[in-house]
């Protein structure tokens, strides 16, 4: 498979395998000997084997390790669904068409399936995605919160010169999808009406310990994109943390316990 996929890359080893796969069962729905079948699933199931594989390398190396399990274990059901649900529907089809007819089927749905490649290709990787192990600053925090208390908003200010307000927006929808990954929920990009070079971006975390696990979520790759964003402002980057409905925050009389003092486990 690596010889493969070092020559080919991803998408097209995915791609020769599944155009190998439809023509062994259009080659199985002619054949009349035994040893000519046995022949042609031998290639088919290293091919359907090697499908499988690359995706299962992909997910390991596209995700990062903090949701490397659920990422397995999502793959792996994506692929054990597919067979249980295919199998019952072809099984459908072959009762009333025959079985030679729905290899034909089969081996059209495969060829129409490399279709899928134009919206979601598989690119190429080499390296695992790994955590970016610096500890960033505490945040500062005036206020009498626990690790339950949000909503949190979070507010970034930045300031970019109109020349390259293009860019810095294409690199904020890059952005958008790394906070998504990482935890963040209605995320927003506004620009400033009467000053152009202003632009806030917005998201929020359900609880402070949650934006704190964003914090600590950051990948290299998402290291290095902040970077990109930051070389094209012209002045720091302005934080400010909001807690909504900061109910939680404020004691309703003197006879409530106040839990703004105790320390704050960041995980």
């Amino acid at each position: 498979m690596q010889p493969l996929r070092n020559r080919f890359g991803n998408e097209n080893t995915i791609k020769l395998c599944t155009v190998t796969v439809a023509l062994s069962l259009v080659a199985l729905a002619q054949s009349r000997l035994l040893f000519l079948d046995l022949f042609i699933l031998l290639i088919s199931g290293a091919a359907w084997m090697m499908i499988t594989t690359t995706i299962s390398v992909m997910v390991q190396l596209f995700v990062p390790r903090w949701v490397m399990g659920r990422a397995i274990a999502t793959s792996t059901a994506a692929i054990t669904l597919g067979v249980a649900f295919g199998s019952w529907g072809w099984g459908l089809i072959a009762k009333h068409e025959g079985l030679a007819m729905t290899f034909y089927y089969a081996a059209a749905a495969l060829i129409g399936s490399l279709l899928l490649s134009r919206i979601f290709p598989i690119a190429d990787r080499d390296a695992s995605t790994e955590l970016d192990e610096r500890v960033l600053d505490d945040p500062d925090v005036q206020l009498g919160i626990s690790g339950r208390s949000g909503p949190i908003s979070i507010e970034l200010l930045y300031r970019v010169d109109a020349d390259q307000a293009r860019d810095f927006y294409n690199l904020m929808r890059e952005q958008q999808k790394a906070r998504s990954r990482n935890g963040a929920y209605e995320w927003s990009l506004s620009r400033n009406l009467s000053d152009p070079e202003q632009w806030v971006e917005r998201f929020n975390c359900p609880t402070w310990h949650d934006y704190l696990r964003l914090r600590n979520r950051r990948t290299l790759d998402d290291t290095e994109l902040q970077k990109r964003v930051v070389a094209l402002l012209k002045a720091p980057i302005q934080v400010n943390r909001w807690l909504d409905r900061p109910a939680g925050s404020v004691r309703l009389s003197d006879a409530v316990p106040d839990h703004g003092n105790e320390p704050l486990n960041p995980l």
